[in-house]
């Protein structure tokens, strides 16, 4: 039999008590990445926004408005013996309060409202990974692929997201690292005290201020790309993940990325990021087209080129070159000239016996000369060393030296070998210095956006 169902029953309280509600499951929250940026050029950012959106909003107003209104009324009417009298009253009260909130769009939101374009490609990008290709026939057949791209398709322009272990130019530590001692040097004047630290400390100075003029408040970016390489196959170079050429087993290339950054667009202390070798990622644009073979890091060398092209090379040369302080030339030269002496001392000594005794006759000669290698510094060890040798010559010989004798060879031998009795004695060399290998290198030059990790 069909319920007759009346109109009034969905109007019954229990109809709507929560139990008998349908239950509807809460959305799951979305998910954002945590980003800290480490720098962030504004200028790039809002030109490429501007580019998509032909107009970029910088203010947001929003206003709350609440209007309050109560009102009491009250009315007495008295009419004795033909008297009326009437009493009202009107109380009316209204408030509005007015809230407005002005919010500036931050570089933040503009970033991330750049990454979730649509109309924008950016290439290597870890989210939203396809399958890989299976073999390096298909790495090579696909001319352009969210895995792998022919080097000749890297055109200046392109957007891309790498993976960098973020460290400065060789150029830039050596003068950063020059311009520290320099300073240290002025509040500690005692670090001069050392003998060749003055010239040092006098020659620092105006090197790191020309190197500061020339990098015009650039700092250089030369980083290892860790997530992409470079592969050959068939005679064809390709620039693909690692995690792709190393899942097929294929031959790769490291490809540093390099790049100018501005310092005032630094959100942290440079010397925190740059030499700390961490892992970051970085949004750029790439600069020339292909991979390069050589780059120059100071940009104010390119105006005196002109004048002497070879100038841009030998900085860049400084900057991978091993320096050593003339202090320690000096021992090393005081050293080899202490062994030398000792050797003619002895050999003078076996010679002026009768009949002259050989060198391999007095054991254990080569090893005490060696060993006198510390003493070299003064004058009184230099004495010790001449002493030792004489003592053990003498076990070996028949009739011991004269002190006389002692003193002519001692004299002989320092002359012959320009032995000093002390550091200071010997004059300031220009320090033999040795540039650090670099093998072969491929080299991506970008225009970087932001760095964050």
């Amino acid at each position: 039999m069909k319920a007759n169902w009346k109109w009034w029953f969905w109007l019954l309280p229990w109809k709507w008590h929560p139990k008998h509600r349908r239950e509807t499951a809460a959305p799951a929250p979305t998910v954002l990445p945590l980003r800290e940026f480490v720098y962030l050029d504004e200028v790039s950012l809002k030109s490429l926004l501007v580019s998509q959106q032909g107009e970029l909003a910088t203010e947001f107003t929003d206003q709350d408005v609440l209007v309050e209104q109560a009102e009491v009324s009250s009315k007495m009417s008295v009419a004795p013996k033909g008297v009326g009298a009437e009493i009202g009253s009107r109380f009316q009260s209204t408030s509005t309060l007015g809230r407005q909130t002005l919010r500036k769009s931050v570089a933040q939101s503009q970033f991330k409202t750049l990454l979730e374009m649509e109309s924008i490609d950016i290439r290597f990008r870890s989210n939203g990974l396809q399958d890989g290709p299976t073999s390096a026939e298909d790495l090579a057949q696909t001319d352009e692929s969210a895995h792998s791209i022919h080097v000749d398709r890297l055109k200046r322009g392109d957007l891309m997201e790498l993976e960098v272990e973020l460290a400065a130019d060789p150029i830039y530590r050596f003068n950063l690292t020059m311009a520290e001692l320099s300073d240290l040097a002025k509040k500690y004047p005692e670090m001069t005290n050392a003998p060749g630290s003055a010239e040092v400390m006098e020659q620092i100075g105006p090197v790191s201020r020309m190197l500061e003029q020339l990098l015009v408040g650039l700092v250089p970016i030369r980083s290892r790309c860790l997530n992409l390489t470079l592969v050959e196959h068939n005679g064809q170079s390709y620039v693909a993940r690692t995690s792709v050429a190393e899942s097929l087993g294929l031959t790769t290339q490291p490809i540093d990325v390099v790049g100018v950054t501005d310092l005032d667009q630094y959100w942290k202390d440079v010397r925190r990021v740059l030499f700390a070798h961490g892992s970051f990622k970085m949004l750029c644009r790439v600069a020339r087209d292909g991979l390069h073979d050589d780059w120059s890091p100071v940009k104010g060398a390119e105006v005196l080129s002109e004048l002497a092209p070879q100038f841009p090379g030998l900085l860049e040369a400084a900057g991978r070159t091993e320096y050593r302080t003339p202090t320690d030339a000096r021992v090393e030269k005081q050293r080899e000239a202490l062994a030398k002496a000792l050797r003619l001392f002895a050999s003078n000594l076996l010679d002026l016996s009768t009949p002259p005794r050989s060198w391999e006759e007095c054991e254990g000669l080569d090893a005490l000369i060696s060993a006198q290698s510390d003493r070299a510094s003064s004058a009184s060890g230099q004495r010790a060393a001449f002493d030792a040798v004489a003592e053990l010559v003498s076990q070996v010989v028949p009739v011991p030296p004269s002190p006389e004798q002692l003193q002519e060879f001692r004299q002989d031998a320092r002359e012959v070998t320009q032995l000093r009795f002390s550091l200071s004695q010997i004059p300031a060399e220009a320090v033999e210095s040795t540039q650090k290998p670099r093998g072969p290198e491929k080299l991506l030059d970008v225009e970087i956006v932001a760095i964050y990790w």
